[in-house]
């Protein structure tokens, strides 16, 4: 049997996934930008639907990963005991895939 991949502390996990779901563009060109534009508005807006939506949805994505234990590709495969769901993994990697190649 295989030994499972262990990240060394709760914080570098933490801040691996802060890392890339914000990246640097956003955390530091985003923000400069708008208020220099006059969208000061617009970022108070972002940073609460950041943290109303872009949070749960950070831990509903790790709870799925948890219980499933499989790859992104296979987790709603093996939670919905059916192999045809996987097309859905497949979906959410693609996207992730295709945001990379346009940023």
């Amino acid at each position: 049997m295989s030994e499972k991949s262990q990240w060394g502390s709760k914080l570098g996990f933490i801040l691996a996934s802060a890392g890339s779901a914000i990246g640097l563009g956003a955390v530091w060109k985003f923000p400069y930008m708008t208020a220099a534009n006059g969208g000061g508005g617009f970022l108070l807006v972002f940073l609460i639907s950041t943290i109303l939506i872009g949070f749960p949805l950070l831990l509903a994505e790790f709870a799925l990963g948890r219980s499933a234990g499989v790859s992104a590709i296979k987790t709603f495969g093996k939670l919905g005991n059916n192999q045809k769901y996987n097309f859905i993994g497949w979906i959410g990697g693609l996207c992730s895939f295709h945001s990379s190649l346009i940023l």
